[in-house]
């Protein structure tokens, strides 16, 4: 695999603020798992008489948004796109663990049910989080790295809200469309990717100002600028310059 090729991070700098990085990927790979377990509780809302319906794991889903943002904005590209790959790969553990625990017998059936119901669901929500992460996360983490090379480093909330938006719509579309294409209507169907859209980009307007203290933090307690990141398409834009 590529990450694991010697020259991957060669030109990126280590520097103190990486201190944070095992922090930022323990609330990715937790947020992921909460969702994907509550992603099947389906709850219903009336809203001054428009009625809609979303996955329960929204309300958890948008912590994972924030913290790649938080991180392709002030770590850079590569750094960003490895955690993505590490989540994917320690939700396929967890994944394993759950289905190699149920294998094994257990002492109350009933309890066992309760179980089926709550685990069963989260191996397809599994496959559909790989498949959305692997394809809107890095569609994000591109985004942001191209836009603030584009604006050198300004507009941080423009730049990320343009670039959280197409990737969250297409989270939405492929997320929805693996984990519950089948097992819903239609009507259904596009009732959750469109409320679930318009949550997400709801909770990413109210994150950004954190993402913005956050980012100048770690710029402060770096004592860096960190004006532009390094990014591997700064070379390839003066080659072709």
């Amino acid at each position: 695999m590529f990450l694991f090729r010697r020259n991957f991070f060669s030109d990126v700098e280590l520097k103190r603020t990486h201190l944070y990085l095992p922090i930022f990927a323990m609330l990715l790979i937790m947020s992921n798992i909460g969702t994907n377990i509550f992603a099947q509780r389906l709850v219903s809302f009336d809203i001054m008489g428009f009625a809609f319906t979303v996955g329960g794991g929204i309300f958890i889903f948008p912590i994972s948004f924030f913290i790649i943002d938080t991180v392709t904005e002030y770590y850079g590209f590569k750094i960003a796109t490895a955690m993505i790959f590490f989540n994917v790969i320690a939700l396929g553990f967890c994944t394993l663990c759950f289905f190699y625990t149920m294998q094994i017998q257990p002492s109350s059936n009933l309890i066992n049910e309760h179980y089926k119901s709550i685990i069963i669901p989260f191996y397809r929500a599994f496959f559909a989080t790989a498949c959305s992460v692997l394809t809107a996360y890095l569609l994000n983490c591109y985004l942001i790295a191209r836009l603030k090379i584009f604006f050198k480093g300004k507009r941080m909330f423009l730049r990320l809200m343009l670039a959280t938006t197409f990737a969250e719509l297409f989270y939405s579309f492929v997320w929805v469309t693996v984990d519950m294409l089948g097992n819903v209507t239609l009507q259904q169907f596009s009732t959750i990717i469109g409320s679930n859209f318009v949550v997400k980009i709801v909770f990413q307007a109210i994150s950004m100002p954190f993402t913005w203290l956050i980012v100048n933090y770690l710029i402060r307690i770096d004592n860096s600028s960190n004006i532009v990141v390094s990014s591997p398409f700064i070379k390839k834009d003066k080659a072709n310059g």
